[in-house]
């Protein structure tokens, strides 16, 4: 193992070496200041104590409260084990999870754009971590599930790339079991017309729904799925008025975004400092009936973007890199979708990030047109300055609202969505070879 490792630090780059040291400082640090957090009671494995404790005494954990318990039944029983561990070890050993599963994706998303993560020149890699670690950082530090979703879209994007649908599907559906949104791959498997991904998406959701019968009994797994279904579906289906957690400056989604500009709503909420009185940036507010036309036309733009970006190719060339642009712009539609979408959401940039950066700086053995490659380094470098740029190192916490407000993690999302979308039809223009066999 030791040779090994020595042999992959000899075939790093100078600019590589300098990455991975100062990435594992800051996953020291991440780690750190998610046991710092953790003291505080600031740590979703320690917010979520009270649950855990809930579900021992058999009382109900979704509709009570502000709103109740925001996830299915299988995520409480992935950390189960790391709440037995106590506050303290239970988060040190959650955090080092979450940061070896940064490492996880990035690297899995660097080897699918080149072959081997090593072979991402460094000035590509470099971009992708500035795009990305600031929220990576973050949700170690949170410590929520959002990572183990990235992990599954990326696992999905990894079997796909490797002609395994079957196993890419039940990642994915895995993954939809976790948080509803991964779901929106199904489109993409349609329209590769793939009854296999299918078949093993339904697998790995129907897996992920029946899995904590072994620890909750048939009978309640069935009431609390149920429960919260009603607590997290059905209103955002039946389209509910909107309230503070739909429209404040944190929520990044497009109902978030449309919803501080064109309804009768807050932004920013009152607090014992700043803001002393609410805020809002309403532009127009139209009457309830109106906006939700407005956000149905615009959910049904992204999924009509998403159909014909991800198109069957012209060929089987590249199919590793298609897979990263692909399932990147599911991740991307999940944020855009999504009834909210907070910034530690965004763990799934990675994909997108990397599959632009590639495109935009291209690879051996590929050629895109020039303009496409200009409209790539600008659509990345947007997307680095809105989610850098808006942090409050930069602005300040008075500024950093502001900046959320408006909307400047879902104008990033929606550059890098045409981005990856025009991305793709130039791979496909680019590439010739023959046509792929039905899967």
């Amino acid at each position: 193992m030791q040779a090994r490792l020595r042999e992959i630090w000899a075939s790093l780059s100078r600019g590589q070496r300098v990455l991975m040291g100062l990435a594992l400082l800051v996953s020291i640090l991440a780690v750190v200041q998610g046991m710092h957090r953790a003291s505080k009671g600031r740590n979703a494995l320690i917010k979520w104590g009270p649950v855990f404790e809930a579900v021992e005494r058999g009382e109900p954990i979704y509709g009570v409260g502000e709103e109740g318990y925001p996830t299915p039944p299988i995520t409480l029983m992935g950390m189960a084990p790391f709440h037995a561990l106590g506050p303290q070890l239970g988060a040190l050993a959650w955090a080092i999870a979450h940061v070896l599963l940064a490492w996880w994706i990035l690297l899995r998303c660097f080897r699918m754009a080149a072959g081997r993560a090593r072979d991402v020149p460094w000035g590509q890699q470099a971009l992708v971590l500035l795009l990305c670690t600031r929220i990576l950082h973050s949700e170690v530090q949170h410590a929520n599930i959002n990572l183990w979703v990235a992990a599954c879209v990326t696992l999905g994007a990894w079997h796909w790339g490797q002609g395994r649908p079957l196993r890419s599907g039940l990642a994915l559906g895995l993954g939809a079991g976790l948080k509803v949104t991964p779901a929106l791959a199904a489109i993409f498997y349609l329209r590769q017309k793939s009854a296999r991904a299918l078949s093993g998406m339904a697998a790995g959701l129907g897996l992920a729904l029946v899995t904590p019968i072994a620890w909750l009994g048939p009978t309640r797994t069935l009431a609390m799925t149920r429960s919260w279904a009603d607590q997290m579906l059905l209103p955002y289906l039946q389209g509910r008025d909107l309230a503070l957690r739909q429209t404040e400056h944190i929520n990044q989604s497009l109902l978030g975004l449309l919803g501080r500009l064109f309804a009768d709503s807050v932004a920013i909420p009152a607090g014992k400092t700043w803001p002393t009185v609410d805020v809002s940036i309403t532009l127009w507010a139209l009457d309830p009936g109106t906006f939700r036309m407005l956000h149905l036309t615009a959910a049904v733009a992204v999924i009509a973007f998403l159909w014909w970006a991800c198109a069957r190719p012209r060929s089987t060339d590249l199919r590793p890199l298609r897979a990263l642009g692909w399932f990147g712009l599911v991740g991307l539609s999940m944020l855009l979708l999504s009834e909210r979408s907070w910034k530690h959401h965004h763990v799934v940039l990675p994909l997108a990030g990397t599959f632009v950066a590639t495109l935009a700086w291209g690879a051996p053995g590929l050629r895109l047109a020039a303009g496409y490659r200009r409209f790539a380094r600008a659509a990345l470098f947007v997307a680095i300055v809105l989610i850098l740029g808006s942090g409050e190192g930069v602005l300040g916490k008075h500024g950093a609202d502001w900046a959320e407000a408006w909307g400047a993690y879902t104008w990033a999302t929606m550059v890098l969505t045409v981005a990856v979308g025009l991305g793709l039809q130039a791979l496909d223009r680019t590439a010739r070879g023959p046509q792929p066999e039905p899967t």
